[in-house]
């Protein structure tokens, strides 16, 4: 079939305007690549060209000397707090000339400097970053000409600070997946949206930790250790976008990306107080992301508000004609300004089910099934009452006992090796194919247990790619299908359920209902709605209908503003300036995971081996060796 369409993706860093005809026969390829048959030149016209900008205005009026850039005697040093910022109150403090985009890249270094493995408190650390943009700084002071001489910010997102997970590709920071299996392995790339982000203006400040190969929800990896949950750090932090909800919750940044393939947005978002959205499947190109499974494999924003959520998304939503998927345009719905969703009153007249069950057949006592709300607390069951009590203030009509009976849960998979062996075709400085990270031996032994597990790995993969597509599409398009028939026939907008059936992080395994999105494609948005169990956040999922993103924003804006649940958690406070460089920190960073891999990870098959109180001793002996005390205990 012949698709034609326009698109003009709009913001204020960027203009592009597509015009595209493109053959999909299969729609299942990501290098079908639409680029070559606009109808005429695919042009990006750029308000603010990062890479070639230079100051046009003389250097004489250099604007404020800020107190740390600045050794002038009359600098100012700027009553502006970072902690709980958002994208409006960066843009304001900047035209209001209170800060420098530098001052606050600075300020957020040095909260990662001070706070990512400090163990003064006798806990482990949180241990949410992995390398550091050491041309962050760099990037801000460009932002800070371009404003000062064009009088204006150069995009949606100007001097935002994010972060990338650690298996997005960046030209500024290495890719590992997790694995020391990758160390060093380097990308001549930005990913996709890691572009759109910084063509915005957002300043990418480095990458973060993941569970390793995404293959769990624990923040657990050969390549870092262990991550701690923002809010208590002996808890799990989830995962396996775990640094980036850990560092977002913790005020290291203003919002994180991650991947998702199941759980790994949803769970970090629910544990550490966040918003996200697990967006329809191949809404968010994952052009420039280290593979994983093209069947569910789910690219998004950890923010704090879901107004930054919306901003981000502008961006990463954008369509990308080198990504085979957005070529089937006629499937594929983004919207032109997700802030447009951004209503208080996006509750009133919705009519929400809540799913109790997710089951494949009532009938069979050994079928698999997942029980929404099993396993709370009392505390956490009255949270949840509140909450849909809160829905029905707020003008909601609530469906209760929604079950999805007979919905395969089997979980599909494709394309892993085949895929990471082309990523790696155009990456530097690590194995030139995935068969070359098994020889390494590096792997953690709970992600392959030998060598010939991992060559399996590999392997399986490869044979029958194309079938193994075809028959995954089909059967996560019949259980969308279905699941949105039920929506239909129950005339609801939405369904609720937690995003742990525990409700809160626990000390080792999640609960996760991700199920349901990632074998339907369905999007679903999470929302803090309180704490329990000793100040342990609890999130809600929205899941909707496919493309009905906005939608879902419409509604967890509306609970957020009324409720105000996001409360930040409790940090030490900085006594000056950080006690370690850059440098420092990377090498901290890589001993420990280094460690925790061959004390733990690298001869045990149970991950969870790898306690909070074994990973402190280890930290520990890399601080006092180093004579850190300022980040080791009195």
């Amino acid at each position: 079939m012949n698709h034609r369409t326009t698109l003009q993706i709009l913001s204020l860093a960027a203009v592009v305007t597509v015009l595209w005809a493109c053959d999909d026969e299969f729609g299942l390829d990501p290098d079908l690549d639409c680029s070559d048959e606009c109808e005429q030149e695919c042009s990006l016209e750029r308000q603010f060209d990062f890479d070639s900008y230079e100051p046009t205005c003389s250097d004489v009026d250099q604007g404020p000397q800020f107190c740390g850039l600045s050794e002038a005697e009359d600098c100012i040093d700027p009553d502006f707090d970072v902690e709980e910022i958002t994208v409006a109150d960066i843009h304001e403090a900047l035209e209001a000339e209170e800060i420098s985009c530098e001052w606050l890249v600075r300020q957020y270094l040095d909260r990662i400097l001070w706070h990512d493995f400090y163990i003064g408190d006798e806990l482990a650390p949180l241990n949410a970053f992995l390398h550091l943009n050491e041309e962050a700084l760099q990037t801000a002071r460009t932002l800070d000409g371009y404003q000062r001489c064009e009088g204006e910010l150069s995009g949606a997102l100007h001097c935002v600070p994010f972060g990338i997970k650690t298996n997005f590709g960046s030209r500024e920071v290495p890719v590992t997946n997790g694995s020391l299996a990758f160390e060093g392995t380097q990308t001549q790339f930005d990913a996709f949206t890691v572009e759109r982000l910084r063509q915005a203006g957002a300043v990418m400040i480095g990458s973060t930790t993941m569970d390793e190969q995404a293959a769990g929800a624990h923040g657990l990896a050969g390549r870092s250790g262990r991550t701690g949950n923002a809010y208590d750090r002996t808890l799990n932090s989830g995962g396996s976008s775990a640094g980036s909800g850990v560092g977002v919750a913790a005020n290291m940044m203003v919002a994180g990306l991650g991947t998702d393939n199941c759980s790994s947005l949803t769970i970090p978002a629910s544990y550490n107080g966040l918003v996200t959205l697990r967006s329809s499947h191949q809404l968010v190109s994952t052009d420039g992301i280290f593979p994983s499974n093209r069947l569910d494999a789910i690219a998004g924003p950890l923010t704090r508000t879901v107004e930054d959520l919306a901003l981000f998304l502008n961006e990463m939503t954008a369509f990308n004609p080198h990504y085979g998927p957005h070529c089937t345009v006629d499937e594929i719905e983004r919207e032109e300004d997700y802030t447009a969703f951004l209503d208080e009153e996006g509750l009133q007249g919705k009519r929400i089910g809540i799913l109790e069950a997710v089951r494949e057949d009532p009938d069979d006592e050994e079928a698999d099934e997942r029980i929404a709300f099993s396993g709370a607390t009392g505390e956490v069951e009255d949270l949840y009452e509140d909450f849909f009590q809160d829905l029905s203030d707020l003008g909601a009509e609530l469906v209760y006992g929604v079950e999805l009976n007979h919905l395969p849960l089997q979980r599909r998979s494709s394309g892993s090796g085949y895929d990471t062996d082309r990523f790696l075709e155009s990456t530097t400085g690590g194995p030139s194919s995935f068969v070359d990270a098994c020889d390494s031996d590096l792997f953690s032994k709970w992600v392959y247990e030998d060598r010939e597990a991992c060559y399996d790995r590999a392997e399986q993969s490869r044979r029958n790619l194309e079938s193994r597509l075809d028959s995954g599409f089909e059967q996560y398009e019949a259980n969308r299908a279905y699941v949105e028939a039920m929506m239909d026939e129950l005339d609801l907008d939405a369904l609720i359920y937690p995003a742990d059936r525990r409700g809160t992080a626990h000390s080792r395994y999640a609960w996760s209902m991700c199920i349901l999105a990632s074998v339907t494609g369905l999007p679903t948005a999470v929302v803090p709605i309180g704490h329990a169990n000793g100040d342990r956040p609890v999130g809600m999922s929205f899941t909707g209908r496919m493309f009905d993103d906005g939608l879902l924003l419409q509604m967890i804006y509306a609970y957020e503003q009324a409720t105000h649940h996001r409360a930040p958690p409790s940090m030490h406070e900085l006594p000056g300036p950080p006690p370690i460089d850059i440098d420092q920190f990377h090498a901290i960073g890589y001993e420990a995971g280094r460690a925790a891999f061959e004390e733990v990870l690298g001869i045990n098959e149970t991950k969870h081996d790898l306690t909070e109180r074994v990973f402190y001793d280890i930290v520990h002996h890399i601080l006092e060796e180093r004579d850190l005390q300022d980040l080791l205990p009195e």
